[in-house]
Formats: structure tokens, sequence, C-alpha cells
């Protein structure tokens, strides 16, 4: 009869319980046959003073065993997580995270925030003036042309927007924009809205319109999607990293639509504008050198003293100015890198495309010359392809 040890037990990891679910927060809901549902945007998770957001599960320390000779052995205990505690939350109990505010519940998964929230019972014009808010905002009526919204976080707007700017972490609008091309709306995540007429609309990561685009700018980091009621996009630019997806692009006159996929616009946009301040600040160098160049040939006794103050005044701006050059150089080499990363873009309709439409997928440019019915253009062999959609 042998003596037998026992394997300790290892604990078990703390973990962290949240009290809410961010869901599709945002997205128009799912349903049935892939429709999907506008006026079903909970885009803001609330919280009340003193809520629980979340609960942390300690760590267990695990079970001792036992070795042949009787003696304990130490088991592996569970790994401790520390709560994510954000902006306007306070850790009580030792294991909870409380709401110190009422507003929206902000989690990016590293950390859970409050997010102080504005209700505007109005439209928002000459009554209320332009609105700028750290938290989120939402707008009971329109925003009329002229006037700016800004927030932190989300905006929803019940109503519309005319040729104003709203700008925002996601921004939702059940109304559309009429922008008289001075609208413009602006969401470092994702842009939800029924129509887009005139206007200019930029979001980081996806935009959502329900009906109809026209004549209008759209740039979006992953995604543009127009597959609610009528889906059509007509005349202006619509450009994404990733994809653009509509019911019919382009119209039966014919009338031009431009469509880039494959590569971020938004660093796109970037890039060139970082370019031309790039072009303009070596320009300057340039001219800052030769007068130096100049000055310098000249005894410095012979100068009048406004001619020195100059010379003092260029050799004391040439330095950084370089430094500053070389520093946007750099960053447009990278961003340079990035651009070249394309993705595998796709153009797809799922029910006409138009001639009159320019499609260009990782800077390949193709003109629709006949009318294309359930297609998906995409890139094959370094030409664009068109496929069934």
């Amino acid at each position: 009869f042998a003596a037998r040890g026992t394997a300790p037990e290892a604990g078990v990891d703390a973990r962290i319980e949240k009290k809410f679910d961010m869901g599709e927060k945002g997205r128009p809901a799912a349903r049935a046959y892939d429709r999907v549902d506008y006026k079903d945007m909970n885009i803001f998770i609330r919280a009340q003073i003193g809520d629980v957001l979340a609960v942390r599960i300690p760590e267990t320390a695990g079970v001792p065993g036992k070795n042949v000779l009787g003696e304990d052995i130490a088991p592996k205990p569970g790994k401790a997580i520390a709560l994510p505690q954000g902006k306007n939350t306070k850790i009580v109990n030792n294991h909870e995270l409380v709401a110190l505010i009422d507003g929206q519940i902000v989690d990016d998964g590293k950390k859970i925030s409050v997010d102080p929230h504005l209700v505007i019972d109005s439209s928002v014009d000459v009554g209320t003036g332009n609105v700028d808010f750290a938290g989120s905002i939402e707008i009971k009526g329109d925003v009329e042309s002229g006037f700016i919204v800004q927030a932190t976080g989300d905006i929803e707007i019940k109503g519309m927007v005319g040729g104003a700017e709203v700008k925002g972490r996601s921004v939702i609008v059940h109304g559309g924009i009429r922008g008289m091309n001075i609208g413009k709306i602006h969401a470092v995540e994702d842009v939800s809205i029924s129509f887009v007429e005139n206007a200019n609309v930029v979001a980081g990561r996806d935009i959502f319109v329900n009906d109809v685009v026209l004549h209008s700018e759209m740039r979006a980091g992953h995604n543009v999607r127009v597959e609610g009621r009528r889906g059509i996009i007509t005349g202006g630019k619509i450009s994404a990293g990733e994809s653009i997806r509509a019911k019919i692009f382009g119209n039966n006159f014919y009338v031009q639509t431009n469509l880039n996929v494959g590569v971020d616009p938004n660093l796109k946009h970037r890039y060139d504008t970082l370019s031309k301040e790039c072009e303009t600040a070596v320009k300057r160098l340039t001219e800052l050198r030769l007068s130096l160049a100049t000055l310098k040939k000249q005894p410095l006794m012979s100068l009048s003293p406004r001619r020195r103050e100059q010379l003092a005044e260029m050799t004391h701006e040439q330095f950084p100015l370089a430094g500053k050059i070389k520093k946007m150089q750099e960053e447009l080499e990278q961003m340079q890198e990035e651009l070249e990363q394309m993705k595998n873009g796709s153009i797809a309709a799922s029910d006409t495309i138009y001639p009159g439409v320019n499609a260009s997928i990782n800077g390949v440019k193709k003109t629709i010359e006949e009318e294309l019915r359930n297609a998906r253009l995409q890139m094959l062999n370094g030409e664009i392809a068109v496929g069934i959609f």
C-alpha cells in the first residue's frame, strides 16, 4: 500500500460582471430577412446616479494538495483584476463600480465611464444658440441652418439637420440632412441617418443611410450602407475604406456618381492636407535660406539695424521650421505605408448600377457604360471585375 499525494487545485481568476448590455448600440436593429429598423436605435444606455455598473467576482486562492510525506503543496492562486474605473464612476465595497452622475454609459473595452447627458427639448436655433457639450446630447427637434452642435459623446437628433454642423462620437439623425452644400456631420465612430442631400458626412467607422443619398460627399473609414427604403446613391462622391452597398447607384439620367473604396478616405484626407502644409513649409525654408545666404555675404557692420533684426529673426526661424518639416515628412511616410496596405474593397448594388457611375477600387478606375443588375465590383488580377451580388 503506497502513500498517495493529492494534487493542488488552482485558484479561479477574478472576473468582471457587467450590469448592462451595450449590444448593438446606435446601429439600426437588424430584423428578419436582413431588414433594418431605423426607428429602433437605442443609442443611449442610461445610468442613474448610484447605479451599479459592474461587479468584481474576486479570485480564489485554490485548494492546497499533499505530497506523499503528507506535507502541503501550495496551489496556484487565481489572478486578480482591477475594476475598469473610468470617468464619473467610483468603487464601493471594494468590488462594485457605481455611477457618480446620471448619464450615458460608455464602455470602451478598457474602462467604463458615464458621460453627462444633455437633453434639449426644442430645436437648436436662435433660442438655444450653438451647443458645445462635454458628454452626450439628445435633441428633440431639428438643428437649424447656421448652427453648430458639438459633443465629446454621442448625439441623437430626433428631427432634421439643415445647413448646420454636427460633430460627435456617434451621430444619429432620425430625420435627414438637407445640407444646402454647407451642412456637415462628422462622427468619430458611426453615423446613422434617414437621408442625405447636398451635405458632407464623415465617419471614422460606418455610415448607415435609410433612404437616399443625393449629390453629397461622404467618407467612411470602413463601410457605407444605403439599404433601407429606396436605397439610392445618386451624384456626389462616396468613399469608404472597405465597402459601399446600396440598392441603386446613379440614375437613368446617367448623372455622374463617384464611388471609391479600398483606401481609408479619412487617412487619405489627412495625408493630402499634411502634404500641402509640408510643401508650403519647405518653400518657406528655401526662401529663408536664400535670404540668409544673401545677407551673410555682407559685413555685419554695414547692415542697417532693421536688416540686422531680420537676420536674427530669420536665423531664429530656420531651425524650428526645419525640425517641423522633418516631423511632417516622417508622419507622411508612415501614412503612405498605411495607405499602401489597402483593403480588399468592394462596391455592391442589389438592384442597378447605371452608366455615369465612376468606380475606383484600390486606385484602379472603371467607368460603367451599361446598366448592371445585382452587381458586385471588386479587384481581380489588378482589374475591376463585375460579379454577381
